[in-house]
């Protein structure tokens, strides 16, 4: 009997943040006529210009590797780094390079203020992570609220 009510109570998904520029839009439609290598100095040229969305993907493509990216935890960082202030899934990427030591020193009280700072920008799966680290006292004081 709940399924007639599901739209009622449904909600438009936020904005979780995640935008591409306009410049990293035609790259990625023409990645397939690029060489990977090729392909990846464009989105890090873009990346180090100034532009966000580069930077997550640059991010993306270092700790996963693939498109011409070698997998490297610690350059992965510092792209999520670069736009962690813009983007909220930069933001909570870093964060888990912080909590799991990964491309960065283990920080807890470090990636709980990242999580925090990706849900103020929008990425409301911060939520979870954050949610966890309060439960748990990780990176500081355990809170029921969460």
């Amino acid at each position: 009997m709940l399924f007639p009510l599901c739209p009622a109570i449904a909600q438009a998904a936020p904005d979780t943040g995640a935008n591409l520029s306009r410049a990293m839009e035609r790259l990625l439609k023409m990645r397939a006529t690029l060489p990977a290598g090729e392909f990846v100095r464009q989105v890090e040229t873009l990346a180090l210009g100034g532009d966000a969305s580069a930077a997550e993907m640059a991010g993306e493509g270092s700790q996963f590797g693939g498109i011409g990216w070698p997998i490297d935890a610690q350059k992965a960082c510092d792209w999520f780094e670069r736009a962690a202030a813009m983007r909220g899934d930069s933001a909570h990427n870093l964060a888990l390079c912080h909590e799991t030591g990964r491309g960065r020193p283990q920080d807890a009280a470090r990636a709980r203020l990242l999580y925090t700072q990706a849900i103020s920008l929008g990425w409301i799966q911060a939520k979870c992570a954050l949610g966890t680290m309060l439960v748990s006292g990780s990176g500081g004081r355990t809170s029921a609220r969460a």
